[in-house]
Parts: structure tokens; C-alpha cells; sequence
């Protein structure tokens, strides 16, 4: 009987990631930044139902889409190599606290095109979440730059006159 208890109480330790972290802002450790765009580990579970745990979407992290995942990796191998330590479950996932590196290594990657086929959709498959990168300014922003700048050279060269 107090096997028993010692076993939930160590599952119950993993399971519940509604902490502090759950919907901050993960650390820059955790935040993989490929090609622009910036990639976090999310959970050893599929991102929407049916799942063994939910993803919770925020900071701007969203699903990858097919060309976002081959824009920024070549293989199952480099997800892996990449993600290495860095998991970002506690700050995404409402259920588990933690990442399975051996589902990376099988191909069971949730809606990634390197999964294997059998492992894409499945509610077990580990789950990545995608930003686009703080560093690359959105066109709207350029714009009001480049206006901005107009703006001066015209109010400088009217007071030369």
C-alpha cells in the first residue's frame, strides 16, 4: 500500500504544471531560434484534442505550419539536437511538466512533416509551438520608420533655408 502512495504521489508530482509558469513568458534557455522564427517544446502530448494534455497558446506562440517546420529544420535528428534540455512544458502545457526526448527520436512529433506517419497526429506526440522572431521587424514598422526619416530630412532641410 505504501508503494502505491509513494507512485501517485511521484505521478502527481509530474502531472500538474499549473504553476507559476503556466502562460508566462518562457525563458530565452528555452526558446530555439531558427531562420526567424523562435520554437519552444510545449509537451510530451498533441496540442489539441483529442490530446493527454492541453497546450495553452500565448506570447504570441502559435501551431507551426508545414513550411515554418522546413524553414527552420531538416530533420527529425536536428529537432532533436536543438531542443536538447530545453523544455518548455511548465510555461504551455495544463497538465505535465515535462518533455519525452525518446518520442522525439521515433518520429512523434505532433503536426510536424518529419514525423513519422503513424506518430503526426497522435494524442502522445510531443507538441512544438512557434513565434515569429522578436528580431525580424513586421512591414508596418518599417514603414513608420521610413516615413519618420522623411519626416526629418524634410524638417532639416526647411530649417537650412
Amino acid at each position: 500500500m505504501q508503494a502505491v502512495a509513494v507512485a501517485v504521489l511521484s505521478l502527481s508530482s509530474q502531472a500538474f504544471a499549473a504553476g507559476v509558469e503556466l502562460g508566462t513568458e518562457p525563458p530565452d534557455s528555452l526558446i530555439v531560434t531558427r531562420n526567424g522564427l523562435e520554437w519552444v517544446w510545449a509537451g510530451p502530448c498533441a496540442g489539441l484534442a483529442p490530446s493527454c494534455g492541453v497546450v495553452a497558446l500565448h506570447h504570441g506562440f502559435g501551431f507551426a505550419t508545414d513550411s515554418q517546420w522546413t524553414t527552420s529544420f531538416v530533420s527529425i535528428a536536428d529537432i532533436a539536437s536543438a531542443f536538447s534540455g530545453k523544455c518548455a512544458s511548465p510555461y504551455f502545457n495544463t497538465v505535465w511538466n515535462h518533455c519525452d526526448a525518446g518520442d522525439i527520436t521515433v518520429g512523434a512529433i505532433w503536426q510536424s512533416p518529419f514525423a513519422e506517419p503513424s506518430h503526426r497526429n497522435q494524442p502522445y506526440s510531443e507538441t512544438f509551438l512557434v513565434r515569429t522572431s522578436n528580431q525580424v521587424p513586421e512591414p508596418a514598422g518599417l514603414a513608420f520608420l521610413g516615413l519618420g526619416m522623411l519626416g526629418l530630412a524634410a524638417v532639416r532641410r526647411t530649417s537650412r533655408r
